[in-house]
């Protein structure tokens, strides 16, 4: 080694070293572990983990499915035993039958015509598809002229089902009346006699749509609703209580394994580039999978008044957890 190159190191260690205590590579990792691992730094906010986001997971986990979840994730933890299936019995109302009503137009100006238009509905629900949907025929004529167009749609087990209405014209020329690709949206109310209410609306309107209520009553006895299975998803008493915190997997332990690029910002500051992994808990193993977790870190570095260099930030995004489709 030649005597300028020499020179040159030793400057630089005496740079990073002060009076006493140096600032290598090969220490910095010591320093920055030290560092991640002392409250409140990055291993002690949560439990003393690196957690990651898993809502992809989570947020479906207790949910009802109308379809096997069959990602292979999934299916890995159901073998695995951190996850079960189970089956549940469901009910979907059933629209099936013919229903009568009536219900008032609008003109093109948005007036409500006091003369109402009188609706027929002949459908029938499908139970052989998840979920089950409607399908039929609407008439509705006002004044002799009646328009007849089919209805479809799926049908929701809670809440209003959304069903499209489709004509082959548009009728007697009143701006709202029923045109291709209308919505209907519609509840079945229960009672004696089935009702079905709710609202549809025109698509194609010129003027601004105008939802205009409907209600039409089953006619003769109302049909049995239609039962269904669904999946339900849910972590055994086998995955460890600590693996999840909502939506946040707890991955378990940050490992410096080294770092690289150590530059001498001022006497009292420095940064380096650490590669870091985690050890993965049992729990986390099971849910990450063969997933990498290698990261690099941007370390920053304080000397303090005794010439001992300690970790003062680092920037660390952890590995992120995508579900296997």
């Amino acid at each position: 080694m030649n005597r300028p190159m020499i020179v040159a190191l030793s400057l630089a260690t005496i740079a990073l070293a002060g009076c006493s205590k140096a600032l290598t590579e090969s220490s910095a990792s010591g320093v920055i572990q030290k560092w991640a691992d002392t409250p409140p730094n990055i291993d002690s906010q949560n439990g003393g983990l690196v957690s990651t986001f898993a809502g992809e997971l989570t947020k479906q986990v207790g949910t009802e499915m109308i379809n096997r979840w069959s990602v292979p994730d999934v299916q890995r933890l159901i073998k695995q035993g951190y996850l079960e299936e189970k089956t549940v019995s469901v009910s979907y109302p059933n629209f099936g039958g013919q229903y009568n009503g009536v219900h008032h137009e609008v003109n093109m100006f948005r007036v409500y015509i006091s003369t109402p238009s009188v609706d027929t509905l002949d459908i029938r629900t499908v139970s052989t598809t998840k979920p089950p949907h409607v399908e039929g025929q609407f008439k509705t004529c006002f004044e002799n002229n009646c328009d007849v167009g089919s209805v479809s749609g799926a049908v929701q087990r809670n809440g209003p089902s959304t069903l499209t209405l489709s004509f082959p014209h548009q009728g007697s020329g009143f701006s709202n009346r029923p045109s291709p690709h209308n919505r209907l949206i519609v509840a079945l109310q229960r009672g004696q006699t089935d009702a079905i209410v709710g609202q549809y609306t025109d698509a194609n309107s010129y003027v601004v749509p105008v939802p205009i209520p409907i209600r039409a009553n089953h006619v003769g006895p109302n049909p049995p609703d239609i039962q269904q299975d669904v999946y339900v998803y849910i972590w055994t008493n086998k995955l460890p209580k600590d693996t999840l915190s909502g939506a946040k997997l707890n991955l378990g332990h940050l490992v410096v394994e080294s770092c690289e690029h150590l530059l001498l910002a001022s006497e009292t500051t420095a940064t380096a580039s650490c590669k870091t992994h985690v050890r993965l808990t049992g729990g986390a193993e099971a849910i990450f999978g063969n997933r990498p977790t290698d990261r690099l870190m941007e370390a920053s570095f304080g000397k303090q008044p005794d010439g001992t260099w300690i970790g003062t930030s680092i920037k660390y995004t952890p590995p992120p957890y995508s579900l296997s489709q």
